[in-house]
């Protein structure tokens, strides 16, 4: 097995402002009675329960009302208090939300008669208006998971997080970018469909009602696809002992085969978990989130290998949808869950995770990677002149010891631990971070036994606040780390960085980072300073070959731009 060496230094990325149909934080709130309208088409369907998922976790949560279905139409009513448990709820916002149609079996098709087996459509946001929900507006759902992560890097959320929105912030700023990053993706495509001979207007449109009659038996062959996944659900949901619902759906790359000249005989997927259950008896509520992609699913009933090109797929090797079968024919995918509590420590969230992953690199190898963490967050108060807005903390605990990593793994990572803490310094016009990390062998001299066994039932075993304390502590100046570095340990590192970012109307339009790095290898101490610009062409810090500076020189390069962070203390 070859082993990767990984240097865990946080890329962060840059999240955009308002959403595609202009539903901003600032949207005009209803004062009237308007209504969204939308339909649900295999054919014309009824029997249908249709929601608009505020929060992006594609469940039906509280506050997420189903429509009220009238003459073959579902209305979402916003006058009353239909909508009441969501903050700052606008037209705007609402149009910019993922809807959500669940048919459930016995529910009544227009075309084809009683519907017998369940399946469930999405509603990608498109264009305002009235809205059409098919097996065609669906197709785009993985930008939802593409958007989130790019919305979680802004915020400094690691890949081993989700961000979780609340019902009621459903139409705030998280809710808003990700709704912007989801329009801009969509708009984006809408160049390559010209390949498929076909446009973004005439996937989100009513074929039925324009008799479009090869676009009729498409959805109703995309339909039978989307019924047997309802049985890959079944065996996921059942996996996790159906503590979790989980949710199935046509990856963007079906878009070939759809639209090709060949008939498909295959769809790949993609499957969701998105789960926030109810605090225990000691405030620990569990989370899971779940992610897959590249799954083939067969018009028989089976699964295929991800990377089988046979035109037609009955020619693949085939296997039964067992959940290891499932994992082992996925091109990747991500879990992480755990338990959060807000209880233990005033002001701080505490979560302990496990985050498991799996991708197939472009030589056929699996990457594998298992980790746990200990993340402990909130916000400290600033009391003194010219406070920012808010400021952040994050102090996190984070390795992979004791995890058994699967023979068909061809890369994984070397047994490490890392210890993290990061200050973010927030205002209107601008975010200021600064975050230092060590990397830790056993018996190390800066945090002598870090707590590893956090997991599970261990979670109620560790002193959280000597933990928080010790880890705070670690949060050094620039000025002050030459005591820290005297006490690395060959094979350990101090990597030391800020981050700077200006913004406008929430979008951030420029930015620099620095980040200092010290190595001890067996031949002594090695520097280094890394400047990386912004790209004005990705809107974002170009993470890729940065201005370094090595040497005795690495230290007073980085020393200004760094030390200059303002810790309000």
């Amino acid at each position: 097995m070859k082993y990767v060496y990984l240097l865990f230094i946080i890329s962060i990325l840059t999240a955009c402002g308002g959403g595609g149909g202009g539903g901003g934080e600032t949207s005009t709130p209803i004062n009237t009675s308007p209504s969204i309208s939308s339909r649900v088409i295999d054919g014309y369907i009824s029997g249908a329960n249709v929601f608009i998922d505020f929060n992006y976790n594609l469940i039906q949560d509280v506050g997420e009302p189903s429509a009220i279905e009238e003459d073959g139409k579902y209305n979402f009513s916003f006058s009353g208090d239909t909508f009441s448990a969501i903050k700052n709820v606008s037209i705007d916002c609402a149009y910019d939300r993922i809807q959500v149609a669940e048919v459930p079996a016995g529910a009544t098709d227009t075309e084809l008669g009683t519907v017998n087996e369940a399946f469930t459509m999405y509603y990608v946001p498109y264009l305002d208006g009235n809205v059409n929900i098919s097996p065609f507006t669906g197709l785009f759902l993985d930008f939802l998971d593409a958007s989130k992560k790019e919305v979680e890097s802004s915020l400094s959320l690691n890949n081993d997080q989700s961000l979780e929105i609340n019902v009621e912030d459903g139409c705030g700023t998280n809710a808003n970018n990700i709704a912007a990053k989801i329009n801009s993706k969509v708009l984006a495509f809408a160049d390559d469909l010209d390949s498929y001979g076909t446009s973004l207007s005439q996937l989100y449109d009513d074929y039925i009602a324009s008799n479009n009659n090869q676009r009729k038996q498409k959805a109703e062959k995309i339909v039978n696809f989307l019924k047997i996944g309802e049985k890959i659900k079944s065996v996921i949901d059942t996996h996790y002992g159906n503590k979790y619902k989980s949710r199935l759906s046509l990856s963007d790359e079906s878009l070939a085969k759809i639209f090709g000249t060949d008939d498909f005989t295959s769809l790949p997927f993609s499957i969701w978990i998105n789960n926030i259950g109810n605090a225990d008896e000691n405030g620990w509520k569990p989370v899971m989130t779940f992610f897959t992609s590249g799954l083939k699913l067969l018009s028989n009933g089976k699964i295929a290998k991800a990377t089988c090109t046979e035109t037609d797929a009955n020619n693949c090797q085939q296997f039964d949808t067992s959940y290891a079968n499932i994992m082992d024919n996925i091109e990747s995918y991500a879990s992480y869950g755990g338990s959060k509590n807000s209880k233990i420590i005033d002001g701080v969230s505490i979560e302990s995770r496990f985050r498991e992953s799996r991708t197939r690199d472009n030589e056929g190898g699996l990457d594998c990677s298992n980790a746990a963490k200990l993340d402990l967050q909130g916000i400290k108060p600033c009391t003194g002149d010219n406070c920012p807005d808010q400021i952040k903390f994050e102090y996190e605990i984070t390795h992979n010891l004791g995890f058994n990593v699967s023979e068909k793994c061809t890369n994984s990572d070397n047994p490490y631990v890392y210890v993290f803490s990061q200050r973010i310094n927030k205002e209107i016009t601008s975010v200021d971070r600064y975050g230092i990390q060590f990397s830790l062998k056993p018996g190390n001299q800066i945090y002598s036994n870090p707590p590893v066994n956090f997991l599970g039932a261990n979670k109620n075993n560790l002193n959280y606040k000597n933990t928080f304390n010790l880890i705070e502590g670690l949060l050094v100046t620039m000025g002050n780390i030459d005591p820290l570095v005297e006490k690395l340990s060959a094979g350990e590192f101090i990597s030391v960085f800020r981050q700077t970012e200006s913004k406008e109307n929430s979008k951030s339009i420029d930015g620099t980072r620095y980040t200092y790095v010290v190595n001890k290898g067996s031949d002594g101490l090695t520097y280094s300073c890394n400047e990386y610009e912004w790209n004005n062409s990705s809107n974002s810090i170009n993470l890729d070959n940065p201005t370094k500076t090595q040497g005795v020189n690495a230290y007073s390069t980085c020393y200004n731009k760094i030390n200059s962070f303002n810790f309000f203390n």
